[in-house]
């Protein structure tokens, strides 16, 4: 509206002067002159008002629309699918490139990304490998572990989104097939400790959960102590383990954090989180036990640190 008055304003006053002009020659050769230039300056004002009302807009949007195609160039991967051995022997196992389209066309008809990343078939993206290769090659490297941020959704997923949009969102179906999927499952199990490792930590026995300082923990501690968000990687490390029936190792995984926070001191970048949502993730029995736990070292910090004050005085 304020454009459109403008323009109304503009109009209006270079008639009146070019009419005035004209009168005060008394010429109609001037008259025309002035009609010409009136128009001219008519037709300049037009094309102004187009630019701004219509093609700066579209300018922008071209714009924007260009950028989202390059960075969709920059950064299109190919999807390397597995094709599992045919039972009959008629085809041999391989693979087969998809491009970015044809992936998603197979994924809408399957809807099953992590099932078939868990049971080898798919690789996880951006930039990622299929999981076996992920537990053979990956463990140990912790520069590796660190920087990369879309594979920790490939191997805990959730029934939720995370930062990663090239994951999908875990669906019941699938949660059941993996549990079904003895090897599947097996491997989320070498997925935790594959991070246990990143973090310092040793699985000591797969049936209890129980769990103990690796030999370079105290490295792998100034580590965590230093990047936060790996406390996310940790949330859902342990959300992901109650939705796949590994309750005993989330259990123990949580207390370990707790001791190594208020009893050892260890850890006191890690507090917040601990209180606020690791010990909450745990399904309802364990996170009261476990609160239980905390509160009980914490009560026997302070009677420890009253006593030293009084040895001290």
């Amino acid at each position: 509206m304020t454009c459109m008055a403008y323009f109304c304003s503009a109009v209006t006053e270079t008639l009146t002067k070019m009419h005035e002009l004209a009168k005060r020659t008394g010429s109609s050769m001037t008259w025309c002159c002035c009609s010409a230039e009136v128009v001219g300056c008519c037709l300049f004002v037009v094309l102004m008002f187009i630019f701004v009302i219509v093609g700066f807009p579209f300018f922008i949007c071209w714009n924007i629309y260009r950028a989202i195609v390059l960075w969709e160039r920059r950064n299109r991967n190919e999807y390397r699918i597995r094709i599992p051995e045919d039972p009959g022997g008629n085809r041999k196992q391989g693979y087969k490139t998809f491009e970015n389209d044809d992936v998603h066309d197979f994924r809408n008809q399957q809807d099953k990304s992590n099932y078939l990343f868990y049971t080898n078939q798919l690789q996880s993206q951006p930039r990622g490998d299929f999981i076996d290769e992920i537990l053979a090659k990956w463990r140990g490297d912790y520069q590796l572990l660190e920087s990369h941020h879309g594979f920790i959704q490939w191997l805990f997923p959730l029934f939720e989104r995370g930062v990663n949009s090239q994951a999908q969102v875990l669906t019941i179906e699938e949660r059941q097939l993996i549990i079904d999927d003895e090897r599947a499952h097996k491997r989320m199990l070498e997925a935790y400790k594959l991070m246990l490792d990143f973090y310092g930590i040793i699985l000591v026995d797969e049936n209890t959960g129980e769990v103990a300082r690796s030999e370079n923990y105290r490295e792998r501690f100034h580590n965590l102590n230093r990047y936060g968000h790996n406390y996310l990687r940790i949330s859902r490390i342990i959300k992901c383990l109650e939705i796949f029936n590994y309750s005993h190792l989330a259990m123990q995984f949580v207390k370990f954090f707790v001791t190594e926070i208020v009893k050892e001191g260890n850890l006191p970048s890690c507090y917040d989180s601990c209180m606020k949502f690791w010990i909450p993730a745990l399904n309802q029995e364990d996170a009261g036990e476990m609160r239980r736990y905390a509160e009980r070292l914490e009560t026997e910090n302070a009677e420890l640190q009253g006593i030293q004050v009084k040895v001290g005085n």
